[in-house]
């Protein structure tokens, strides 16, 4: 039985938590106004990742706060779902409500630096998405266009350019040194480590566990049956 805290402040910020965390398993809806179906499209816990990256990066190279810039990025897609981002924290400690209505009110008045920086991650990464559904020939030209033209840091700018030449599996070549800096051998297993992986037994394979039962204050455990053995036929 669920039980209630005895500090609503509490139990209202707990359920942003819930809200914030289904809030993310939900598609990015405005591809399909460019013709993309939503089984090809990206959840917005994928672009919220993806901006509080590509933001603090941003803000590095213009010279203002990253840390900031990030939880601009994180906090400001809370809304999206819904666009009423008082209500989902009406019932929440007063300085959670100031925390995430501040961020999103910075974002939204697209006014500071860190904002801006904000701003063009969030819209850099719909230019990196867009040029990923370019090349599954989705035609989402315009999309591109549209995000590549609301980029105000010349990072940005920059950056945008850099990746319309990059082969999206070109990430995971290893970069070439720079000068001086030599790149470390990758890390290997000391070989004790990996005989003793080799060597390893094969877990006994099981069938599901029957749920066990609650007897008073008890539980009883569960049975495993391995596999192979005749099961009884039920009555």
């Amino acid at each position: 039985m669920t039980q209630q805290t005895s500090e609503p402040r509490i139990t209202g910020a707990a359920v942003l938590l819930f809200e914030a965390r289904e809030a993310g398993e939900m598609p990015r809806i405005g591809w399909r106004y460019d013709g993309v179906p939503l089984g090809a499209t990206e959840i917005i816990a994928d672009q919220g990742d993806s901006t509080a990256v590509i933001g603090p990066a941003l803000a590095a190279m213009e010279g203002v706060n990253p840390e900031h810039t990030a939880m601009l990025c994180v906090l400001h897609d809370l809304s999206d779902p819904r666009t009423v981002a008082a209500d989902q924290v009406a019932a929440a400690h007063p300085n959670v409500q100031d925390v995430v209505l501040g961020a999103i009110a910075e974002f939204e008045d697209d006014d500071a630096p860190d904002a801006r920086c904000a701003h063009d991650a969030d819209k850099l990464d719909c230019y990196l998405q867009g040029l990923r559904l370019l090349r599954q020939r989705h035609r989402v030209e315009g999309k591109i266009r549209r995000c590549r033209e609301a980029l105000r840091a010349a990072s940005a700018r920059r950056m945008a350019d850099a990746d319309e030449t990059i082969d999206p599996a070109q990430w995971a070549a290893r970069p070439a040194p720079r000068p001086g800096h030599a790149l470390s051998p990758p890390r290997r297993r000391p070989p004790a480590i990996m005989n003793a992986m080799n060597t390893r037994a094969a877990p006994t394979p099981y069938h599901r566990p029957s749920t066990g039962r609650l007897t008073g204050a008890h539980r009883t455990a569960p049975s495993l049956t391995p596999l192979g053995t005749q099961l009884p036929e039920r009555a």
